[in-house]
């Protein structure tokens, strides 16, 4: 199927021939290349403010990530301080020569097969 253009006027108002017709390719060729040729410009501009745009956003983005680091920094040192008060020599700290006093003051346990005959009697009844 091939577009036509015709000129109707005469046909429609005093009941006469077309007066004009022609094909459509030539023209829909020639008012698509004026269209382009008039919109290029705006495209342009167009494409210029949406980039501009998006590397805005980044930008904001990236600033945001920043002060989100930079706060769950500062609360984890804060965190640190906190428990630093509550136990000032936290196991990671201690010295090897700590470790060794802390278990000499511990009192020893007795071993599992000393206590097991105590729990395997049986509970006298009265």
């Amino acid at each position: 199927m091939r577009p036509y253009y015709v000129c109707n006027e005469a046909v429609v108002r005093h009941a006469g021939k077309h007066c004009q017709w022609m094909r459509g390719a030539p023209v829909d060729d020639a008012v698509s290349a004026l269209l382009l040729e008039a919109m290029a410009p705006a495209a342009i501009d167009v494409a210029l403010a949406v980039q501009q745009e998006i590397t805005q956003r980044v930008e904001q983005a990236a600033a945001l990530r920043g002060t989100q680091l930079q706060r769950a920094r500062y609360e984890a040192e804060l965190a640190r301080r906190r428990y630093l008060k509550v136990d000032p020599d936290p196991p990671g700290r201690r010295r090897a020569g700590s470790r060794l006093e802390g278990t000499a003051a511990r009192p020893r346990r007795t071993p599992a097969r000393a206590r097991a005959p105590e729990r395997s009697r049986p509970l006298a009844a009265g």
